[in-house]
């Protein structure tokens, strides 16, 4: 496995992450991150949903689930810093500490939540196996991912920032901004995700593309139960 698809797929990733201080960066819908990802987000009806957050890092989308009218969120979040500062900044809210893999649950969830997750898993059908299992027959699983870039030369360099790139194939590629504080990426073209979706009783039924000036485009997907 390359350096950084090891980074990329580490559960613990965000622990150990150089120059982030979390007491103070993405605490909150406030973050200038998270303000972005709630825009991505307006016009889905959390109402009467109940909503499981996988990777849910400081619980900082958990009130506004709550506020738009959801029945109940549960997080789950490997890093445990982040279940540290959401354990503190929202008691209320139950977060399982650990990965999708190892939580049991005989709940079946309306909604289940990948924002910026699929990026750090490495077996992309083993989590849909899983979260299918999880969802509720007309239940919406809403992913979050990353733009995949065609052009060698801007996978290296764009919006005033300089990557490390690894290639997977012909449909993925590792990515790591040369930044303090920066996490490593899984892209992959959103063919990819299309492909392996039916072969575990989902299907692509949405599909969104996000763009702001001086920000990498963002992708939201809604999958359902075939």
């Amino acid at each position: 496995m390359s350096s950084l698809l090891t980074l990329a797929t580490d559960p613990h990733q965000y622990e150990g992450v150089d120059g982030k201080n979390w007491q103070d960066t993405a605490v909150d819908a406030a973050s200038p991150r998270n303000r972005l990802y709630l825009k991505y987000l307006e016009g889905i009806n959390w109402h009467g949903k109940k909503i499981l957050d996988v990777g849910s890092g400081t619980g900082w989308l958990y009130p506004h689930l709550m506020q738009t009218g959801a029945t109940s969120v549960r997080g789950i979040e490997p890093a445990h810093n982040h279940v540290a500062l959401s354990r503190k900044n929202h008691p209320e809210f139950e977060v399982f500490e650990g990965t999708l893999d190892e939580y049991e649950t005989n709940e079946q969830f309306d909604a289940i939540l990948f924002i910026m997750v699929l990026v750090h898993i490495g077996d992309i059908g083993k989590t849909f196996e899983k979260a299918s299992q999880l969802l509720s027959p007309s239940g919406k699983i809403i992913a979050m991912v990353t733009h995949f870039y065609e052009n060698s030369e801007t996978r290296a360099k764009r919006n005033g920032k300089e990557y490390d790139v690894e290639i997977i194939d012909d449909n993925q590629y590792t990515d790591k901004a040369r930044a303090p504080g920066s996490v490593t990426d899984i892209v992959r073209r959103i063919k990819y995700y299309e492909r392996i979706a039916p072969q575990h009783g989902l299907i692509l039924s949405e599909h969104t593309e996000f763009a702001e000036e001086n920000h990498s485009p963002k992708h939201l997907l809604v999958f359902n139960k075939k």
